[in-house]
Formats: structure tokens, sequence, C-alpha cells
């Protein structure tokens, strides 16, 4: 049997936020990720929610970020027939596949679902036309937050296209800070590849190389033109940047080591922390030649298929506990993510999310939504597609052409 410390996951404890807990008289334990200060503080918020209703939350937070950890984790737990009640995921399909997953089509109807979750979302949270998971949230993954001090004390402003951003960058290094502050691990430069690959081609390239997966398009010279765009932008890293965690590159922005960092709405949560505002101590703008583009995952909770009556009835409330609109207000600020109701009012959110919002909403009419590779990749080929990447990221040795040949091979990997 595998040991589930082994695999990096804590052992469920039995957390509480205040002294003023009423009785428990039901319980519900969480599967999940968020272990970062941001990450932590926004689920304190469904936490203090839960155990206001009575339930004794058990948090089971495992290390890492990209899924892959959870995904073992979880089997195991399984496999011993004892599984949390409820579990994190950005890629719905994987587990309702293994039939670990309970429908929530009753719930979905009850309340109206349908109008109140946007048609994208939808897609991401339905396995065979069923509806087998909860959003918590919208979080675009096309942003660059930037230092405001150094961009300032630069006389720089936010750049509109990518030759912008190469100018922009040599200025910043020239002055001895580090453009960048990234962090060398496969889903961070996943991530980043989106965003370039959007400027070169935007929705059109993004849906015929990362969705159909168009092999003309995948051995076209706009692929080398993307990955000649990594080469540029890796020269302008730290030597320190392989296998750094996400919130570490965000704390290189909030001490004014870096000047930028491109990652998804989720690090404003660590500038939140730090007690600090947008426009005041950091920036938050669209990576270059995509403003009008909306790249995003959502967040959500899978209710797993429960032995007992009793934890299906404490599931439902934990479902339509993510759906109270004080929830989703109090939870996406802290977050950084913006809410998946889309009758949510935005005036109490900073600018970054309003900001979001609005981007959300004109991608949407325009059709220029466009959803992470991660959320509908199965597997192999995800784990295929991600080496090429990291590989053009990390070797220095590797031309543009061969960076795109690999990554067309790494493309027709299947399951």
């Amino acid at each position: 049997m595998v040991s589930l410390t082994a695999l990096g996951v804590a052992q469920p404890l039995s957390q509480s936020p205040n002294s003023h807990n009423p009785p428990y008289t039901k319980s519900i334990e969480v599967l999940h990720w968020w272990t970062s200060g941001g990450e932590a503080q926004a689920l304190n918020v469904i936490r203090n929610e839960m155990v206001s209703k009575g339930f004794l939350w058990k948090d089971s937070p495992i290390v890492g970020s990209d899924g892959l950890q959870q995904k073992r984790v979880l089997r195991a737990r399984m496999s011993e027939k004892n599984p949390p009640d409820v579990v994190l995921t950005q890629y719905v399909p994987h587990f309702a596949r293994s039939g670990f997953l309970e429908t929530l089509d009753d719930i979905a109807l009850e309340d109206n679902w349908q109008a109140l979750i946007p048609e994208p979302l939808q897609h991401s949270m339905k396995y065979n036309g069923h509806w087998m998971a909860v959003p918590v949230n919208i979080q675009r993954f096309n942003w660059v937050w930037a230092n405001k001090k150094i961009f300032t004390t630069l006389q720089l402003q936010p750049p509109q296209t990518f030759d912008e951003l190469i100018e922009v960058c040599k200025k910043i290094k020239q002055a001895g800070y580090i453009p960048f502050a990234h962090g060398g691990q496969a889903w961070q430069d996943e991530i980043f590849f989106e965003s370039i690959l959007l400027s070169v081609g935007g929705v059109s390239l993004f849906n015929k190389a990362l969705v159909e997966f168009d092999l003309n398009v995948l051995n076209s010279e706009k692929m080398v033109t993307v990955f000649e765009r990594v080469a540029q932008i890796r020269e302008f890293f730290d030597k320190d940047f392989i296998n750094r965690d996400w919130n570490l590159a965000t704390s290189m922005i909030i001490h004014d080591k870096a000047a930028m960092q491109v990652m998804g709405d989720w690090a404003k949560g660590e500038f939140t922390k730090a007690h600090q505002l947008p426009n005041k101590e950091f920036l938050c703008f669209a990576f270059p030649d995509t403003r009008h583009i909306f790249l995003f995952a959502t967040d959500f909770f899978g209710i797993l298929k429960a032995p007992k009556d009793q934890n299906k009835r404490s599931q439902h409330i934990f479902v339509r506990t993510l759906f109270d609109k004080p929830v989703q207000e109090k939870f996406n600020q802290i977050k950084g993510s913006i809410p998946f109701r889309q009758d949510i009012n935005m005036q109490h959110f900073d600018e970054c999310s309003q900001q979001s919002k609005t981007d959300f909403n004109l991608a949407l009419k325009k059709q220029r939504v466009v959803e992470h590779m991660d959320m509908r990749l199965q597997e192999k080929r995800r784990n295929a597609v991600y080496t090429a990447i990291a590989n053009a990221f990390h070797d220095h040795n590797l031309s543009a052409k061969d960076a795109a040949k690999a990554f067309l091979k790494a493309a027709q990997t299947t399951q």
C-alpha cells in the first residue's frame, strides 16, 4: 500500500478557524493543493462558512500545484476505499472518466445552473452531458504582473506588442533588475507558452494548434515563430529560475527583485496578502498582443461518490455553499480571480478584477474566450506536450525549428 505521506499529502487535519464554532454534527473532508498564503486565505472563506453550518472541516492539502500529485493521491485513496468528500480539480473529465465523481444533475436543474454559469465553464464541467463538478471561480492566465516602482523609476509603460515587450525587457535588464521572475516548472512554462502562442496567432492559431492539433498548422512557420519568441523571452530569466515555485517568483516582484511575472490571477492573492494594491505597488495588464483574448481555467470541486447518504447530504451543502453570493465575493476578492456567477456586482473588487471581468464579458461576446490546455488534455499527451515546452524554455542549445518539431511529435501522442 502506498503511503499518503510519501505521496506528498498531509494526513487529514480537523481545522477550525476560531474558538467560537458551533457543535460539530457532521464533517467534510476536502482534498486540495491550495497551500500558498493567498490560496489558503481564500480557502478559509469556504471553510468558515461550512464551520458556521456545523461542519467539522477536515483539511487534506497536497504539495504541488500541477495536479499530478493530486491524481496519484486520489487514486490511492479510492483504492483504499477511503475517499475524501470533495476534491479540487481543473480537469473534470479525468476524474469523471475514472468513475470517481457523483453526477450533480439534480442540483444543477433545481438551482438553474444553466442560467448562472457561462457556457465555456459549462463545457468544462460536464462529462457525457452530465454536470460533474461545481466551479468556484474564473481565472485568467494571460496576465502580466509587474512591479510599479521599477516601471516608474525606468519610465516604462506596459508594453502593448511583443516587440515593445522585448524593448522593455532590455531596459529593465540594463538597469540591473530581472525582467521576468519565472518558475521553471513544466506547468509554469506551459502558461507562458500559451500567452506567447496567442501573441503570434491569436485565437485561430490557439484553436488549431492546441485544441484541434492540426498537423498542418503544427508544422507551419507560425509555430517556429512561437518558439523563436520563447527563445527570446528565456534570455530575460535569472539563472536560478529552474524549479522555482510560482509564489516565490511572485515574491520577487513584491520585493523589487524582478519586474514582471506571467501567471494566472491567483498571483494577485500573494500581493493582497503582502498588503499591496494594484496601480500603487503593482500593475496588471494582459500579455502583449492578447488584450482582447481571455485565456482561462476554472477551479472546480468534484464530489466523490459517497458510501453513506449522510456524506451525500453534506456534500450537497458544500456545493450550494460555493454558489452563495457572499462566498463568491469574499473568496474571489482574496484569491484574485473573478466570480463564475454572472449576477455578482463587481463594485467591491479591485481594478485588476474589474478589468478581468470587463475583458471576459467582451471576449465572451466576440468568441475570444479560450480554455487553458491543461483542462482537456489526457494525461499521456499532456505529459509529452509539457516536456516539449519545458525543453524549449530550458535548453539554450535547442533551436526554434527543432523545438517546433519536438512539439509536433509530442502533440501526436495519444492515450
